[in-house]
């Protein structure tokens, strides 16, 4: 491994795609059911890809080309590598919905503060989280690359990412089709705590939430709550929507007011995530709220549209049964103010 090690370390990224390559990038022929990335790797050594990775054995002895039994597999080893070797603090999430705002908005905070890398738009699966450590999220949808059930992926998702903390957003009817069951979903997120506590890691639980709160008891992982008067001081109530969410956000005992540009009240638990993830690495509460205020969904997520004759409410990437109805609850409360 430590001779791929360093071309990987060398190139100018990763690329996974040959219709994306770019000047020294270290190219990984990935394949799957529909595509074969290994037909294309003269394609990427003539673009001025600086090294590629391919389990076609016609290419040993290549000097600008490595043969492994498993590209996906080596990817992920080398990313482990990779993270164990820069020790950055990550934070891991994953959860049925919420996740990718909630990892927005949370790298929106921390970037006030540390340098930050985030999973860019939703390279958030298996192969996505070997791309990009170190703040990550898990979705674990579908079947594992491995051939396995599918709660293995969200195992292997931490193991790649070496989280030293934790959240799952909620447990809901997200991915039935790959785990079963409500219970299937939380046994295979709950893989999040169970890493965590062979790690010495913390997980962020709502302290509101009692599944998942007994779960990461249960697993013997070190938790600290989020909530009013719990470890992670954090409380958010709607204030009105016209159309964006107006708050009242109390930190630490602090109230403060903060106006959004994200619509939809089930955002709430979001921004209460991303303000606890703050608080846990002491990011001043005045940069967090600027921070949540100034951030802009541009992925289909929360997104309002004002044409010339009307107006967009735009919730609709890869939607799911409970996230659905949150979004049709929200479109029917429109202008009151539920708290959170």
């Amino acid at each position: 491994m430590k001779d791929l090690y360093q071309p990987f370390l060398g190139s100018a990224g990763i690329c996974t795609d040959s219709r994306s390559l770019f000047p020294d990038c270290f190219f990984v022929a990935l394949k799957g059911e529909n595509f074969d990335g290994n037909r294309f790797v003269k394609d990427a050594l003539d673009r001025g890809c600086k090294f590629a990775l391919t389990e076609d054995p016609s290419w040993k002895g290549h000097p600008k080309v490595g043969v492994v039994d498993d590209t996906l597999r080596t990817l992920q080893d080398l990313a482990r590598m990779h993270r164990l070797e820069k020790d950055p603090r990550v934070v891991a999430l994953t959860g049925s919905n919420g996740k990718t705002t909630t990892k927005e908005l949370t790298a929106a905070v921390l970037a006030t503060r540390y340098r930050v890398l985030a999973a860019p738009g939703n390279l958030n699966n298996h192969i996505g989280g070997a791309l990009t450590p170190p703040v990550v999220e898990g979705r674990g949808s579908g079947r594992s690359g491995d051939g396995g059930k599918p709660p293995r992926r969200d195992r292997l998702l931490a193991s790649i990412a070496a989280p030293d903390l934790g959240l799952i957003t909620n447990v809901g009817k997200a991915h039935l089709e790959g785990f079963g069951s409500p219970e299937g979903v939380l046994k295979a997120k709950s893989e999040l705590y169970a890493y965590l506590a062979a790690h010495d890691g913390t997980a962020l639980v709502d302290g509101g939430d009692g599944p998942l709160l007994n779960r990461a008891l249960e697993l013997g992982a070190t938790v600290k709550r989020i909530g009013r008067d719990e470890d992670l001081f954090v409380e958010a109530t709607l204030v009105r929507q016209q159309p964006f969410l107006e708050l009242e956000v109390v930190l630490a005992g602090e109230r403060h007011g903060l106006t959004t540009r994200l619509v939809g009240a089930y955002n709430l638990q979001n921004i209460k995530y991303a303000l606890a993830i703050g608080l846990e690495f002491g990011v001043p509460s005045s940069a967090m709220l600027e921070a949540v205020s100034d951030y802009v969904p541009r992925n289909q997520r929360s997104e309002y549209i004002r044409g010339n004759r009307n107006q967009i409410i735009l919730d609709a990437y890869n939607a799911n049964p409970s996230s659905m109805r949150e979004a049709i609850r929200s479109f029917l409360d429109y202008g009151r103010a539920p708290g959170c």
